[in-house]
C-alpha cells in the first residue's frame, strides 16, 4: 500500500487523521487502580440526543455501567459515562449496542473535545469506495500513567472481501443479509504513523467504526472537509488475524436506534428517503 494514498496532499491527510482522532472513542474499564481499553466506540447524535455505538459482545465481559472514557483524545483524565440506557437488538447476530447518554454533563464534556457523528456521516458498504478504513485503539498500545491514559490510534486501510469465508458460511454464527460484510486483510500499516503493525494484537478495536473512503467524495459538495471522502458504513464485529474482518452494516445501528421511540424512527425514515433519492439504493435493516 502507498502510505500517501489517503488524502490528495499533506493538508488533506492531516485533516483526515484529525477527524479520526476526534471521532474514535476508546472505551475504558478500571482494573485495580488502573484503566485499560476494552473496545472502541463511536459517538452519534440523532433527534438531538447523544449516543455511544459499539459492538454488543463487549457487554458480555464488561457491563456499560462500568465503562469510562478519556476527556480528551490526546491527553485527558478518565470519566465514567454516567447515567445511560443500554439497548441491544433482540437478534444477537446483529452485534450492535446503542447506549443513550443521559447525563447532560457527560454529553457536554464529550461535545467539547470529541466529535459526534450524525446521519449525514452515514453510508452503505459501497464497492465504489477507493478503500475501507478502520480506526480504533488497540489495548496493546496503551499505558496508564499519572491518572492519564496514553493510547495510540490505529487507522488501517483494507478492502472489501468478495464472498463469504468458508469457515463462516458453514459455522453456527448465521449471516444476516444486508448486514454482514467482510473486509479483506490488505496491509498492516498504520496510516497515522506509517508503522508496520502486523505483530500488534488488535484487541480493543472491537466495535470500532468501519469507514468508506472515496477521494472524490461520496456525495456532492461545495467545499472540501474531511467528511467529504469519508462515510461510516459499519461496525467491526470479529476478526481473523492476517486474514479478514467481519463487520455489521450501519443499518443494524439504525434498526437498533429505531427500537427506542417514534421520534428516532421518524429521523431514520427521513434519512432512508433521502438516501434512496440520492443513490437509488435502500439500506437494509
Amino acid at each position: 500500500m502507498d502510505f500517501d494514498s489517503i488524502g490528495a496532499d499533506e493538508s488533506e491527510k492531516a485533516a483526515i487523521h484529525d477527524f479520526f482522532i476526534h471521532a474514535t472513542l476508546p472505551i475504558l474499564i478500571q482494573e485495580g487502580d488502573k484503566f485499560g481499553i476494552i473496545a472502541t466506540g463511536t459517538l452519534f447524535k440523532i433527534a438531538g440526543r447523544s449516543f455511544l455505538i459499539t459492538a454488543a459482545h463487549t457487554m458480555e465481559s464488561y457491563h456499560p455501567e462500568n465503562w469510562a472514557f478519556p476527556t480528551h483524545p490526546r491527553k485527558g483524565t478518565i470519566h465514567t459515562i454516567g447515567v445511560a440506557d443500554y439497548v441491544k437488538p433482540s437478534d444477537a447476530a446483529l452485534d450492535v449496542c446503542v447506549i443513550e447518554l443521559k447525563d447532560p454533563a457527560v454529553s457536554a464534556m464529550l461535545d467539547v473535545n470529541w466529535r459526534f457523528l450524525t446521519l449525514k456521516n452515514v453510508w452503505l458498504p459501497d464497492l465504489s469506495a477507493d478503500a475501507v478504513l478502520l480506526a480504533g485503539y488497540p489495548s496493546a498500545r496503551t499505558k496508564f500513567e499519572d491518572a492519564n491514559l496514553h493510547g495510540k490510534i490505529f487507522i488501517v486501510r483494507q478492502k472489501y472481501r468478495d464472498g463469504v469465508p468458508p469457515e463462516v458460511e458453514h459455522s453456527s454464527d448465521p449471516l444476516t443479509k444486508g448486514i454482514d460484510f467482510f473486509i479483506e486483510y490488505q496491509d498492516a500499516i498504520n496510516e497515522y504513523t506509517g508503522e508496520n503493525i502486523s505483530s500488534v494484537h488488535v484487541g480493543g478495536m472491537s466495535g470500532c467504526s468501519v469507514w468508506a473512503y472515496r477521494r472524490r467524495g461520496l456525495a456532492s459538495h461545495s467545499f472540501w472537509s474531511a467528511e467529504v471522502p469519508l462515510r461510516v458504513i459499519g461496525i467491526q464485529s470479529a476478526f481473523v488475524r492476517n486474514n479478514y474482518l467481519r463487520a455489521k452494516s450501519w443499518g443494524a445501528v439504525l434498526a437498533t436506534l429505531s427500537l427506542l421511540d417514534e421520534e428516532i424512527r421518524e429521523e431514520v425514515r427521513l434519512f432512508i428517503e433521502r438516501f434512496i433519492a440520492l443513490t437509488g439504493h435502500r439500506p437494509e435493516q
